[in-house]
């Protein structure tokens, strides 16, 4: 929520070119999951992407500690749009480079 906020208030990023992709296990139920950061986000279902299960094999079924909802991945796609494309990725950067320093 944190960085939609900032990517909006800071960056002026349009709602319309952000994109959620659900990261979670297999053993949940991905409409409630779904639901969850529907609202945490405000974000429209039609932005949320397809919703990525850990299938690894090794890995427990129901593992202590696990994130109830998974994690949240945000997207910023450009959809044509020049001030979102790879000089919007450079300004990022830079702005990294100037925080590290």
């Amino acid at each position: 929520v944190l960085m939609i906020k900032w990517f909006r208030e800071v960056c002026h990023v349009p709602k319309a070119h952000m994109f959620l992709r659900i990261h979670t296990y297999p053993h949940v139920d991905e409409e409630a999951i779904l639901s969850f950061w529907y609202k945490v986000t405000n974000l429209p279902y039609s932005q949320f992407q397809k919703t990525y299960f850990d299938l690894r094999s090794g890995k427990k079924k129901h593992k202590e500690g696990s994130l109830l909802y998974g994690t949240a991945h945000l997207s910023i796609k450009s959809l044509g749009k020049k001030d979102l494309g790879i000089l919007f990725t450079r300004r990022l950067l830079n702005w990294i480079e100037i925080v590290l320093r």
